[in-house]
């Protein structure tokens, strides 16, 4: 079985144009929709690990830990308001209702 790998980075462009340069940031604030890997993985019934890196210099390691915790459990509950830039989830319910069909 393989496992998931959790990262708390994003990109942005370098304002020199070419490769996008990457930053650390929030869990909730990187690139992917954890609510939404969450509920596919409870679609497909997934049951390994979830193991993640945070290299964040923001807090010290037991904050980080904790806020971590905090965010993966939000997400894995799908609490409402975890991130501020995914506003949308057009194929969530899409996905829901075609099984519904």
């Amino acid at each position: 079985m393989t496992d998931i790998h959790v990262k708390n980075s994003r990109y942005f462009g370098s304002g020199r144009g070419g490769v996008w340069e990457r930053e650390w940031s929030d869990l909730q604030d990187g690139l992917c929709d954890l609510p939404r890997l969450f509920r596919s993985l409870h679609r497909t019934s997934y049951r390994g690990w979830i193991t993640m890196s945070d290299f964040s210099p923001s807090r010290n390691e037991e904050r980080l830990l904790r806020h971590n915790r905090q965010v993966i459990l939000q997400s894995i509950r799908g609490d409402e308001g975890v991130y501020s830039h995914t506003p949308y989830r057009p194929l969530d319910d899409f996905v829901a209702r075609v099984g519904q069909a």
